[in-house]
């Protein structure tokens, strides 16, 4: 299998993964703010904001990774810049997410699919020309 194919492969998993993860974490948005009511109601609002916020972030960068998977397929130069640049910022917030505490097994697949994305970019692109 080419390069492209297995990079194509990847990305599209990895879109694919953080979509549902993003969707997952906006669909319990109102949950976060029930809970948050009852513990902190001052900040009930402004957690929830965050919460529902970095879903939508996580829905957008998934569907942007699915999209540059087409690009990848292609060898289109655009696509390997805007997949890694997302994968790495993906990679660095799923970090962020895991050193704070937030070890739930949607964060933890977030952080392994757009790590093992980014690693996988990096690795394949490092043999080839480049113009």
């Amino acid at each position: 299998m080419s390069k492209r194919r297995v990079l194509y492969y990847w990305s599209l998993a990895a879109g694919v993964l953080g979509t549902i993860v993003g969707i997952l974490h906006t669909a319990f948005t109102p949950n976060v703010h029930a809970g948050y009511s009852t513990v902190a109601p001052e900040r009930a609002l402004g957690v929830a904001y965050f919460f529902g916020a970095m879903g939508l972030y996580v829905i957008f960068t998934g569907l942007l990774t699915i999209y540059t998977a087409f690009g990848l397929r292609d060898g289109e130069p655009w696509a390997w810049r805007v997949a890694l640049g997302t994968a790495v910022t993906n990679t660095v917030n799923g970090i962020g997410a895991v050193a704070v505490g937030f070890r739930h097994p949607p964060a933890l697949i977030w952080l392994v699919a757009s790590g093992s994305l980014c690693a996988a970019l990096l690795l394949l692109r490092a043999g080839e020309q480049r113009p």
